[in-house]
């Protein structure tokens, strides 16, 4: 909605696209009233972190270590989907600067540029969360992991 409100605003949604916009909201709206998808308190960022933890075989999260990489709504989300898997261990990196305030408003650690590569290769958990700035491939991962 936000992104609609600031495209209106600039004169960048053509009709269509608000039209669009407006259906989605709409079939978001009854998809919520008609169905328990709305209960049940899970989201994409929670469904993910199962996704990852079961097929791996580590769902207990206690003694595990997670990076995420951004300080955005979604590492936000991923921050508190650990937290309520007892992750304990978490540290947050961002290009743009912000790890340390959002990682102290959080109660985790925040890792900078020079520590990422060895910060990867000691967490179990490494979910990126960042839409912008540097980008970290499965290749790129793997480099780190490499040492």
């Amino acid at each position: 909605r936000r992104a609609l409100i600031e495209a209106q605003a600039a004169g960048t949604a053509c009709g269509t696209l608000v039209r669009l916009f407006q259906a989605g909201s709409r079939t978001a709206k009854d998809v919520a009233a008609r169905t328990e998808l709305g209960g049940t308190g899970r989201s994409i960022v929670s469904v993910a972190i199962e996704q990852a933890t079961g097929s791996s075989g580590h769902t207990d999260l206690s003694a595990a270590s997670a990076v995420v990489l951004g300080t955005g709504a979604y590492a936000g989300c991923t921050i508190a989907a650990l937290k309520v898997r007892q992750c304990s261990n978490i540290s947050v990196f961002s290009r743009s600067g912000r790890a340390q305030e959002f990682a102290a408003a959080r109660g985790v650690g925040a890792v900078t540029l020079a520590d990422l590569p060895a910060a990867i290769r000691s967490a179990d958990v490494v979910v990126g969360c960042s839409g912008a700035g540097l980008r970290i491939d499965a290749a790129a991962l793997e480099e780190f992991k490499a040492g």
